[in-house]
């Protein structure tokens, strides 16, 4: 690295405890911290291994683990990997107040990594950049960006104390920082009634597998069932149930949030089966069946990775099928498909 190149860093970490390191907080922070990471970064340190870090640069543990122990500032770090390399936004509320970016163009996360946790030992101890003058080098090739810049302190009312902040509660701002990882893959399994598909409302169960695409878009497949039903037709009766496939294509309007709302697009595939029941031929018959829906659906935590999921689907068979019966030797229409029909579903979401 070049004489240059190390005091531009130099300068760097000195404008950053210059800004940040208001001179009546000269002791060291007692923080939470909080990483995310898509799914391009993960090999970019967790909570703990940046914890750690931080820890070995300061010499000292500057994160606390302990919900009943007092906090003054909530870090966020996220980390994101982008078309050029790596990136971390770092931002601070509390005591240290201000955000700040790093990118880095190497082919792994372990430069950023270094970079940042020589960037929150500083935030949160000034006196770290004093006391090892070869920290600047972690820095090397780490272009940094949005210098932490701290709020103006505010004069309490003279008769009132200012109001302490929740000791294990982050600031609102960072409420939708906090949401939960975004995994790939989950699987999906719910129940509940249909509405015009057979004859009135029927009970089905579905079930099937989904792969997210970002914090927006899923892709969903699966498979459903809807039960046995019998209609009641002149002399006798015809029972009626349908086998289905699905292919969903959704988008969450509500991103960053914990419940989600998606609405999505869904062809359908599948064969309605027909029975006949005291009737001049009582022969089994399927019916290819098809159709278009809208879905939309909403889904929120359990706990970690099993969410509980609700349904609504409107759907539209794209051709008119149906059933006939031999009556005193001639066909008669038993049952015909709905030009419109409905489900509502309750169920579950696991993530893996």
């Amino acid at each position: 690295m070049t004489r240059g190149h190390t005091e531009l860093m130099s300068a760097l970490i000195a404008a950053l405890v210059t800004t940040v390191a208001n001179p009546s907080r000269a002791d060291p922070s007692r923080a939470s911290l909080v990483v995310t990471r898509d799914d391009g970064s993960r090999e970019c340190p967790d909570s703990g291994a940046l914890s750690r870090r931080v820890e070995v640069v300061a010499g000292k543990s500057l994160f606390s683990s302990d919900e009943n122990e007092a906090r003054d500032t909530w870090v966020q770090v996220e980390f994101v990997r982008s078309i050029s390399g790596f990136r971390a936004v770092i931002s601070a509320h509390g005591s240290r107040v201000g955000t700040r970016a790093l990118d880095d163009v190497g082919p792994d996360c372990t430069s950023l990594a270094e970079a940042v946790a020589v960037t929150l030992a500083i935030l949160l101890d000034p006196a770290t950049a004093q006391s090892d003058p070869t920290q600047p080098s972690a820095l090397a090739g780490v272009s940094v960006a949005d210098q932490l810049v701290p709020e103006p302190p505010a004069l309490p009312p003279p008769t009132v104390p200012p109001a302490k902040a929740p000791v294990d509660a982050p600031p609102d701002s960072m409420t939708s920082e906090t949401e939960r990882a975004r995994r790939v893959f989950g699987v999906e399994a719910g129940a509940g009634a249909t509405l015009g598909i057979l004859d009135g409302w029927a009970p089905f169960v579905e079930g099937g597998g989904r792969a997210r695409l970002g914090d927006v878009f899923a892709l969903g497949v699966g498979a459903g069932y809807v039960l046995p039903d019998e209609l009641q037709f002149a002399e006798g009766s015809v029972g009626l149930s349908l086998t289905y496939g699905y292919v969903r294509a959704c988008a969450n309007v509500l991103p960053k949030h914990r419940v989600a709302v998606e609405a999505c697009l869904e062809p359908m595939l599948g064969a309605l089966r027909g029975q006949g029941r005291g009737y001049e031929n009582n022969e089994v018959q399927w019916v290819f069946w098809s159709a278009a829906a809208a879905l939309f659906q909403s889904y929120g935590p359990i706990s970690d990775d099993v969410f509980w999921a609700l349904r609504a689907r409107v759907l539209a068979p794209l051709a008119q099928r149906g059933f006939s019966v031999e009556q005193q030797n001639s066909a008669e229409p038993a049952f015909e498909l709905s030009p419109i029909g409905a489900t509502l579903t309750a169920g579950i979401e696991a993530e893996l």
